[in-house]
């Protein structure tokens, strides 16, 4: 399972992305939502990486999951201690490693 978090507002969104995020219910940040592993999600996840960050969810995570499709999150307790402009490697948006750690300081 992948969890997708919204990192990014509105304001930065083109109309395109915006109407993705919105069909996948992540219309505000810090939004965060369970997706199966599979190529029709990672291609809808493709066009929006810029905005979200992804990873694999940690059993701590789909436990929080358990009756809920969307779950709101916090922003995470000491900061994301990574640019939020930026993709994965110097950034948090993307396909992140980290993103399970981040999620569960979020909860």
């Amino acid at each position: 399972m992948l969890v997708v978090v919204r990192i990014k507002g509105s304001k930065t969104i083109n109309i395109k992305s915006e109407k993705l995020l919105d069909s996948l219910g992540l219309d505000r940040k810090f939004k965060a939502i369970l997706l199966e592993d599979n190529e029709d999600n990672r291609k809808r996840i493709r066009e929006i990486k810029d905005f979200v960050m992804i990873g694999n969810a940690s059993e701590k995570i789909m436990d929080k999951f358990k009756n809920v499709k969307i779950l709101r999150l916090h922003p995470p307790v000491k900061g994301f201690k990574a640019s939020v402009k930026k993709p994965f490697p110097r950034g948090i948006t993307g396909f992140n490693k980290n993103a399970s750690v981040i999620v569960e300081r979020m909860i």
